[in-house]
């Protein structure tokens, strides 16, 4: 069935590119130690925002850095961050989400209500309070994303858990008296894996966009860790001089949401058992 499911994705060039791309910034984040011609934070002051050239392929910034080195170790942050978040945001959506849906009543009413209470707030502004009273770090934005951005996820498992709750299987398997743990992670949650995956894939790409946003205003990533907003915060200040300290960054994180949405756009196709 895995390997059925795969080929549908791998027919789609749109996800297949995405795909490619992902892969492709995962082995770079990895091997960025090894790909990198200079140590991302060692300053040459004499060399400051020199452009493009043989030595420093994507220039250097204010400091004198590497923006190659720079931008390479900055896929570490990213992915990171969007890996991370996703997993904490994936793990509170779908526990709430399932219980809510199957035990139904006032739970589900505490629990859709407080939802709606999140969701009444925007994400962004809502990160920005919660960092405004934390010290700025990688840890804390991995934890802030993953926090402030299950509601929409909570609210898509519930509905599919309303929908599978009420099926003969579901009736069958109470009636042999299994628990309600056995019936929701057993029988219910593989049946709603589908959906919980195509939402972890788009949501690694609005990760890594609001990380970059929160380190374009300083309140992300600290330096000396290399971050793809940090280096669009720096490269602003030289948009006239130095144009490459906004172009690679900022075509960075297009590129990589783009991939992410790509890639979660088909795996909905794959997986939507309305297209079989």
């Amino acid at each position: 069935m895995m390997r059925f499911y795969m080929l549908r994705l791998l027919k789609q060039k749109s996800a297949l590119a995405g795909l490619i791309i992902i892969l492709a910034l995962i082995g770079g984040g990895i091997c960025a130690q090894i790909l990198s011609p200079c140590d991302p934070a060692q300053q040459h002051v004499v060399k400051r925002l020199q452009s493009p050239q043989a030595g420093y392929l994507m220039g250097t910034d204010d400091l004198g850095r590497d923006v190659l080195s720079r931008m390479l170790h900055g896929i570490r942050v990213s992915l990171g961050v969007g890996i991370v978040a996703v997993g904490i945001m994936v793990i509170i959506g779908t526990l709430l989400g399932l219980t809510a849906g199957y035990c139904g009543g006032l739970i589900d009413s505490i629990i859709m209500r407080f939802v709606d209470i999140v969701l009444c707030f925007p994400t962004f502004f809502l990160i920005l309070i919660v960092i405004a009273f934390l010290e700025p770090s990688l840890y804390t934005v991995m934890g802030v994303i993953g926090i402030t951005s299950w509601p929409g996820l909570a609210r898509l498992v519930r509905a599919e858990v309303l929908s599978l709750r009420e099926r003969d299987y579901i009736a069958a398997a109470k009636m042999l008296g299994l628990g309600r743990a056995r019936l929701i992670f057993v029988h219910i949650l593989p049946n709603v894996i589908s959906p919980i995956i195509v939402a972890a894939t788009l949501g690694v790409g609005d990760a890594i966009l609001t990380e970059s946003g929160l380190s374009f205003l300083g309140l992300g990533v600290q330096p000396p860790v290399a971050s793809w907003g940090q280096m669009l915060t720096t490269g602003k200040e030289y948009i006239h001089i130095a144009w490459w300290l906004s172009l690679f960054p900022g075509c960075a994180i297009l590129i990589t949401v783009l991939a992410f949405n790509l890639l979660g756009e088909g795996l909905r196709n794959a997986l939507d058992p309305k297209q079989l």
